[in-house]
């Protein structure tokens, strides 16, 4: 999970503190139909599924929402106006504040604010809770491939939205390369492959060895095994041996990297050093492969991991700049990481791809706008829109047609492998989380922040001067500290 957290000026904090006991008055969730009526057209008692002559606005992307909007209004018969709003960061924040201020809000925000850019609101119950609709409707038991999805998404025991898609992660290789160089047969097609139970950290490596090849012998490597020459930051191959990148706390992050100090991770960390360092299967620290070409598409490297997303790089970007330059284009397949010895059935590695939409207390339609939140999230509309290259997102729902086109657009094999991959989980390895606000976090001299001073020793860690389980363990203790005390201050602000 990448960090989204965003410096926000003292102004805007100031604003904010003084102004919430009036700012959102009125902002209580609105009483919710059973939605039990066999007709959304029924509309005028309170079994109905919706408002009679209920019209929708919802910020967000119209071609992010177009589809849907139209796809809902033939269904239910409410009318849905889309307004675009394409500010970022602060700008952002503060259109929201002056919208909640002024009570001129949409029905439904499907704006991204970031992990922790929603906490004022939902703290403030701007916006409304999901947990009775999603209880009194059964979606709990909607056939989701992340099967304990809903333990990861209360914020303080309430969720707010359902998440939009989910990415796996896992490696991506040349098959023509791989093929070339008898590695093929070794790398797993499946779970269910006899080739997984031996896909451990040490037979990679030898693999990776056999991919690294000087070609035309003059000294120098061509062509690397990998181009992972460097463990730190690499959260989804640590979640890989059942570790996380974060620890969180009543729905809120605690210390971003605190599983780190974990035996497995720092092993994992020193492993994916070590490819470069003691296997050199990968560029030396000292080489800048993105001046060299040392890239997957340049077929300077065999395997390297990345998620579901970059299917739509190979398709709409690498192969079509190799056909411009005379190459033929490259077949590239999917699979999952190796494991560490006797931890084969330890994978754990996917990610949220965003929030879904969330719903305004002050909403006059809540009943329309909760049937459009489970619309949006239906395998119903999922199949009729889903394409991976568009989000990168792997379908929700099992045994729908979104299914089928997944794998007619990535290819048997590769498809198969995503959804195995997604239904194997056993937990998250990127959780939603909440930060406190960047003013509320202890201020330290320039550089002396824990992370700065661990990324002050990157160059030592990469170069092997320096192990990983001698200098994480007590710097991430003293950032788990500084946002529990963070945390505090949050809660004792808007306590006054």
């Amino acid at each position: 999970m990448g960090d989204s957290r965003k410096k926000k000026t003292s102004m805007w904090l100031t604003t904010i503190f003084l102004a919430t006991g009036m700012l959102f008055a009125g902002c209580s969730a609105k009483e919710q139909g059973n939605g039990s009526a066999p007709s959304p057209a029924e509309s005028g008692s309170d079994n109905a599924l919706v408002e009679k002559g209920a019209t929708l606005k919802i910020w967000g992307g119209k071609s992010q929402l177009a589809t849907a909007a139209s796809e809902f209004e033939k269904k239910f018969g409410v009318k849905v106006e889309i307004e675009e709003v394409n500010l970022k960061d602060n700008e952002l924040r503060q259109f929201m504040l002056s919208k909640v201020a002024a009570k001129q809000t949409a029905d439904i925000s499907m704006l991204d604010l970031g992990s922790d850019g929603y906490n004022l609101f939902y703290d403030k119950g701007v916006f409304m809770p999901y947990n009775d609709m999603i209880d009194r409707d059964g979606v709990k038991n909607w056939p989701w491939v992340q099967k304990d999805v809903f333990n990861y998404l209360p914020y303080n025991g309430k969720i707010y939205y359902l998440p939009l898609g989910s990415v796996v992660y896992g490696l991506w290789y040349n098959v023509n390369l791989a093929k070339e160089f008898g590695i093929d047969d070794k790398i797993p097609k499946s779970f269910d492959d006899p080739n997984y139970r031996d896909w451990t950290w040490e037979n990679y490596a030898e693999l990776l060895k056999k991919a690294t090849k000087d070609t035309d012998q003059d000294g120098k490597i061509d062509v690397y095994g990998t181009d992972d020459n460097f463990g730190w930051g690499r959260t989804d191959w640590l979640a890989s041996v059942g570790v996380y990148n974060d620890l969180i706390e009543n729905g809120r992050m605690m210390a971003p990297g605190l599983n780190y100090v974990k035996p497995e991770a720092l092993d994992a960390l020193q492993f994916m050093t070590d490819l470069a360092l003691t296997y050199k299967v990968a560029p030396d620290p000292d080489v800048d492969v993105k001046a060299g070409g040392i890239n997957i598409e340049n077929e300077k490297v065999v395997i390297r991991r990345m998620g579901s997303w970059a299917f739509d790089y190979f398709k709409s970007k690498a192969n079509p700049e190799r056909e411009k330059a005379g190459k033929k284009p490259i077949e590239f397949a999917f699979t999952m990481y190796p494991h560490k010895a006797g931890m084969e059935d330890q994978f754990k590695v996917f990610g949220f791809t965003g929030q879904g939409p969330k719903i305004f207390s002050s909403t006059k339609y809540p009943k329309a706008a909760w049937e459009f939140v489970k619309f949006y999230h239906s395998p119903e509309f999922e199949s009729q829109s889903y394409n991976i290259s568009e989000s990168g997102s792997l379908p929700s729902f099992t045994g729908t047609a979104a299914i089928d086109k997944l794998k007619q657009q990535v290819g048997e094999l590769n498809g198969s492998m995503m959804i195995q991959l997604g239904e194997h989980l056993i937990k998250e390895g990127s959780l939603p989380y909440q930060q406190p606000p960047q003013e509320m976090l202890k201020q330290y001299p320039a550089g002396q922040k824990p992370t700065d001073r661990l990324s002050a020793l990157i160059p030592d860690l990469r170069k092997g001067k320096l192990k990983f389980a001698d200098v994480v363990p007590p710097l991430f203790e003293q950032q788990y500290n500084d946002y529990k005390e963070a945390w505090a201050k949050y809660d004792a602000s808007n306590k006054q």
